[in-house]
């Protein structure tokens, strides 16, 4: 069979094992631009459907009984499995968030919302886009309004990213719980945090998780106010805006005077004195 012929193949048949053989025998450095474009979108299709195996399979494991290894029959229990996201992470050697994560995406996408995993198996939806719908749908009890959803979903799931998936679904949910939406966001501001990281290149990065909106568009408003006045002012450092808002944000944070936040040169700290004081037991007078 001709490369032409291979190609023409390989976008013609669904994703399935007969398109992974077809895959299989198609070098990609005999392959110019367009053609290239072409089967990365035929590998992404294959791609899909195997992933939705890979849920089948772990949804699977969250319902089989440890001690049934070496059994001549299959046994599944009515009850998950709660140690499945740690035998999970132990195989694949995941960290346990990751593999529980996986877990309950698969049990989602498998028992709740079936039209996923098919759109899967068509190699409409990738597990990125499972687990977005997975995410967003955890609240949503009602497998049948829950499947309703996703069912608007399908028209347009091959040709939406991520983000526009997720916004898709969250306007979705709050026509249908608007009270479970606003509980969600409850529960998550309670769950507000600020961490920091250090990384092999001698950087770091300090973020702040699950804040409500209102007042991180106003520190937002704030940083950007601040970068946007020193760039306006001239800066000989040279700086771009991207990176005058990091030194705003990080100056601010360590207490720099806000008229000297972001300046191109180190600016002057705000006094700070640490005193420590010991405890010496006195005896009192009686």
């Amino acid at each position: 069979m001709s490369l032409e012929d291979r190609l023409a193949e390989v976008d013609q048949l669904p994703p399935g094992p007969d398109l992974g053989d077809a895959l299989s025998e198609v070098d990609p450095r005999a392959l110019n631009g367009t053609q290239l474009v072409d089967l990365i979108v035929a590998r992404q299709r294959q791609l899909c459907f195997e992933q939705a195996q890979l849920l089948v399979a772990v949804r699977e494991l969250a319902y089989s009984p440890a001690d049934a290894v070496g059994a001549t029959t299959t046994v599944r229990d009515t009850s998950q499995d709660p140690y499945a996201r740690m035998e999970l992470a132990f195989a694949l050697t995941w960290t346990e968030y990751r593999a529980a994560d996986l877990v309950q995406t698969a049990l989602s996408t498998v028992d709740k919302t079936p039209a996923m995993l098919a759109a899967m198996l068509n190699g409409d939806a990738g597990l990125d886009k499972a687990r977005v719908v997975s995410d967003e749908l955890a609240e949503v009890d009602d497998v049948a309004q829950a499947r309703a959803i996703v069912d608007r979903l399908l028209p347009e799931l091959s040709r939406v990213t991520t983000a526009q998936l997720r916004l898709r679904v969250r306007r979705l949910v709050l026509c249908v719980h608007p009270d479970k939406v606003r509980t969600r966001h409850t529960k998550s501001v309670e769950q507000r945090s600020v961490g920091h990281q250090e990384y092999a290149n001698g950087t770091a990065s300090l973020s702040g998780w699950y804040l409500s909106k209102d007042r991180a568009a106003a520190a937002w408003d704030h940083i950007d106010a601040i970068a946007r006045a020193t760039r306006t002012a001239g800066d000989p450092a040279g700086r771009g805006i991207d990176q005058i808002r990091a030194d705003v944000f990080a100056d601010l944070l360590a207490g720099v005077d806000p008229t000297l936040a972001g300046a191109a040169t180190p600016a002057a700290r705000k006094g700070v004195i640490h005193l420590s004081v010991g405890l010496v037991h006195a005896g009192l007078p009686g």
